[in-house]
């Protein structure tokens, strides 16, 4: 009997599925449809573009530049607390970092309204210890950063053969791919970038995140000077790119560019 109760459901189930999916769509919400329509003529358009361009089988070459870093990705809260970096009660905005003091300062000003933030920090002691805190502390993660790297990395996976603008170490260019020919100095150490990342609502203190974002402190003396932008030009005559993309100008905002021979007290 409970076998012969079941049949009737599993004969009309398929019409009952196919039923409502017919009442979703004639339900569905205008702007939906809006939608719908306008992806459909960018796409369209996207595959027109494309028709009318003349392909071959040579692999498109890009140049891309500049810098690149090796990211050292780690929850921020719970690395300002393994410091010892207490929320700041006076939240203030600061071009560069000189100690931990204005690093809370700094973070509590982005902090609360969730905003994303990259300084500089001048005391390269300090900096060191900020690193080998975040070396130890559970969850952490390691990525290639910088735009530069990561859009090279992408085109070189969709088929092209890349010039990258940029110094970087020896274990740095090994995680690169092999259509990606690096234009630029060898340092010994690469040049490290502390994405402190927090989600929405996150607490810190009496601080309450309005919504997920990263701070991000470096100590980075290479990218700010676009010392790869020699070695670059030198070599972008014989790669021939079809495309240049230049990026990482943002790492020059805010750097405490000094004159020549200046030797700024926190640097040692």
């Amino acid at each position: 009997m409970e076998e012969g109760s079941r049949l009737p459901w599993m004969r009309y189930g398929s019409a009952v599925s196919l039923f409502v999916v017919i009442l979703a769509l004639w339900f569905r919400s205008p702007q939906d449809v809006e939608l719908d329509y306008r992806l459909d003529s960018v796409l369209s358009s996207l595959l027109r573009a494309e028709r009318k361009v003349g392909m071959n089988n040579a692999r498109p070459r890009v140049a891309i530049g500049f810098g690149g870093c090796a990211d050292l990705i780690v929850d921020g809260v719970s690395f300002l607390n393994k410091m010892g970096i207490l929320n700041s009660d006076q939240p203030m905005h600061h071009d560069y970092l000189e100690n931990a003091e204005q690093l809370a300062q700094s973070f509590a000003y982005f902090f609360a309204p969730g905003a994303a933030a990259e300084r500089f920090m001048l005391n390269e002691t300090l900096f060191s210890e900020l690193v080998e805190c975040a070396r130890d502390l559970p969850g952490n993660r390691w990525a290639v950063g910088g735009n530069a790297p990561v859009m090279a990395g992408r085109m070189a996976t969709e088929g092209c053969d890349v010039l990258l603008g940029g110094s970087f170490s020896t274990d740095f260019t090994d995680v690169l791919s092999r259509h990606i020919t690096v234009a630029g100095k060898d340092i010994e150490e690469p040049d490290i970038h502390l994405i402190l990342e927090y989600s929405s609502s996150t607490s810190w203190g009496h601080y309450t995140s309005q919504r997920a974002n990263r701070y991000i402190i470096h100590s980075d003396d290479h990218n700010p000077y676009l010392d790869s932008l020699e070695e670059f030009a030198k070599k972008l005559r014989d790669f021939r790119p079809d495309l240049i993309v230049v990026g990482g100008l943002q790492m020059m905002d805010n750097f405490p560019f000094l004159p020549v021979g200046y030797i700024h007290p926190c640097t040692g």
